[in-house]
């Protein structure tokens, strides 16, 4: 019933492996480009902090929420989606630094 690449999908085959550790490396890419979002513009926000920090805490709060009490990753996938414009904007803000800098660096060589 079961062809080979099936199998090697949905039975711990070679798939199997390259497919979990694709998308593990993806949400790590996912979550840091949220870190790089609260590190970079917790500064700038000002009084405007505070908001940003409740998204903060709903946002990574029912993450942990959900694979703690719940233990099934199927609940966090709501938060991931609502993670999308503050990792783009994390990574935004993580180029313009890292142009900026590279931009001084030749300038001063």
């Amino acid at each position: 019933m079961w062809n080979r690449f099936a199998t090697s999908i949905y039975h711990d085959g070679t798939l199997h492996l390259f497919f979990v550790t694709y998308m593990q490396g993806y949400l790590l890419v996912l979550y840091l480009g949220g870190v790089f979002y609260y590190a970079f513009t917790y500064k700038r926000m000002g009084d405007g902090a505070t908001l940003g920090l409740y998204a903060f805490l709903y946002l990574f709060g029912g993450i942990l929420f959900h694979l703690i009490s719940e233990t099934k990753s199927q609940y966090t996938l709501p938060y991931i989606y609502l993670h999308i414009p503050m990792i783009a904007a994390g990574y935004n803000h993580m180029t313009q630094i890292l142009t900026r800098y590279l931009k001084n660096s030749r300038k001063s060589s």
